[in-house]
C-alpha cells in the first residue's frame, strides 16, 4: 500500500476512534444526569437513548446495560476507595504522633476534602441513587471492609504500644465506620459549599482524632 494511502487509512481509523469515544462520552453524560435525577431504578435505557440521540441498539455496542453504565460512572470512586483501603493500615500511621501532629491532622482534613470535592457526583450516585443496581449493597460492603481494617489497625497499634487500651469493641469500630460513610453521604446530599465543607471537615477530623486518643488512653 502506498504511503499516502496508509496515512489516509490511519486518519480514518483515528477519526472513527474519536467518534466512538464521543458517542460513549455522550451516553455517560446523559446517563449521569438521568441517574442523578431519577435514581437507578427509574432510569431506562430507552430514556437514555432518546436523550442522548444514540439508538438503543447502538448503546448496547458500548454498554451491556444500565448496570454497566452505572459502574462506568462510579468506577473512579470505587478505585479511590480501594486505594484508601490499601493505605488504611500503612505503617506510617501506626504512631502516637497521629494524635498530636498538626501535619497529620492537616493531611487527613485535605484527604477527606479532596475525596468529596473530586468525587461529589460519584458519591451522590453510589450512596444516594444506587438502589436497584448491582452496587445497591456497596455501602454496606464498604462499611464491612472498613470495619475489618479498623479492627486490624487497633490490633497493630496495640502490638506496638501494649500499654494502651486494647479493649475497643468491634461494635464501636463498626459504628464509627457507619458514621464516616454517613458523613460523606450528608455532605454530598446537602451540596455543601467549599468553605462550609472545609470548616465541617476540620471539626470532624479534630473531634474524631481526639476521641480515638481518649478511647485508647494515649
Amino acid at each position: 500500500m502506498p504511503s499516502s494511502n496508509i496515512v489516509r487509512y490511519c486518519v480514518r481509523l483515528s477519526d472513527m476512534q474519536i467518534k466512538k469515544e464521543e458517542i460513549a462520552g455522550r451516553i455517560l453524560e446523559v446517563s449521569r444526569t438521568e441517574f442523578l435525577m431519577k435514581g437507578f431504578q427509574k432510569t431506562s435505557m430507552r430514556g437514555i437513548a432518546d436523550k442522548s440521540g444514540v439508538a438503543l441498539s447502538s448503546i448496547y455496542i458500548y454498554y451491556s446495560g444500565k448496570d454497566h453504565i452505572f459502574k462506568a460512572l462510579v468506577q473512579p470512586l470505587l478505585n479511590e476507595f480501594n486505594t484508601m483501603l490499601r493505605e488504611h493500615n500503612n505503617s506510617k500511621y501506626l504512631s502516637k504522633d497521629v494524635f498530636y501532629s498538626e501535619k497529620y491532622h492537616t493531611q487527613r482534613i485535605g484527604e477527606l476534602f479532596n475525596l468529596v470535592e473530586n468525587y461529589r457526583t460519584e458519591l451522590k450516585l453510589l450512596l444516594l441513587n444506587a438502589q436497584g443496581s448491582e452496587l445497591a449493597d456497596y455501602r454496606e460492603e464498604l462499611i464491612d471492609r472498613y470495619t475489618e481494617k479498623g479492627i486490624e489497625f487497633v490490633s497493630a497499634f496495640n502490638e506496638r504500644y501494649p500499654e494502651l487500651n486494647n479493649s475497643i469493641s468491634r461494635f464501636f469500630i463498626h459504628n464509627a465506620t457507619v458514621w464516616w460513610i454517613s458523613i460523606l453521604q450528608e455532605m454530598v446530599m446537602h451540596d455543601m459549599q467549599e468553605e462550609e465543607m472545609k470548616q465541617f471537615i476540620t471539626e470532624y477530623v479534630n473531634f474524631f482524632i481526639a476521641g480515638w486518643g481518649k478511647l485508647m488512653k494515649v
